[in-house]
């Protein structure tokens, strides 16, 4: 079997041959040594043995969490340069048996359109790496005003009140 671990092991093989005439009993054994296996790197997005990226919402709101999985053989970073992803912890155990669940917050998305941002594990000697990728949707766009209809008599000279609420920038414009 392939050796999953970066480490060097070993087994042995216990041979005995017996001769029942003259009541004798030979051992031997056989010691043998597997090299290290190649340092394994793989990250998931949402679940486990998905792609390498992970959909985020784009609300964002404080506290707001995702995850995604790292499965390695050997102990790792995490970094990012995307200003809006915040990472929980920036290191990790590699475990070939059991992928780490690595934990990340995110802030609102209130650009006009997705974004990206990245997510960078690296073996801690650097030498294999392997990106993660977040996408988020841009915040949804919205505009209400109440009342939706106003009648008003032709009579009247009392002020009138509108409420708008929007997330977007506001330019009131008046038709007669």
């Amino acid at each position: 079997k392939t050796n999953p671990t970066i480490t060097e092991r070993e087994g042995h093989l216990i041979f005995t041959v017996t001769d029942p005439a003259f009541n004798v009993s030979l051992t031997k054994t056989l010691t043998i040594k597997q090299g290290r296996g190649a340092s394994q790197l793989e990250v998931y997005g949402s679940s486990y043995n998905s792609s390498n990226t992970v959909k985020v919402t784009s609300d964002g709101r404080y506290g707001t969490e995702s995850q995604f999985y790292v499965k390695s053989n050997v102990d790792f970073t995490l970094s990012t340069q995307t200003n809006w992803i915040h990472l929980s912890t920036t290191s990790g155990k590699g475990n070939p048996d059991e992928p780490s669940i690595i934990k990340f917050n995110f802030d609102p998305n209130t650009e006009k359109g997705d974004r990206r941002g990245e997510i960078l594990v690296s073996s801690c000697d650097n030498t294999i790496s392997a990106p993660l990728y977040v996408e988020q949707a841009a915040h949804a766009r919205t505009l209400n005003i109440s009342p939706t209809e106003m009648t008003i008599s032709p009579y009247s000279s009392a002020d009138n009140a509108i409420t708008i609420t929007t997330n977007l920038s506001l330019e009131v414009t008046c038709n007669n």
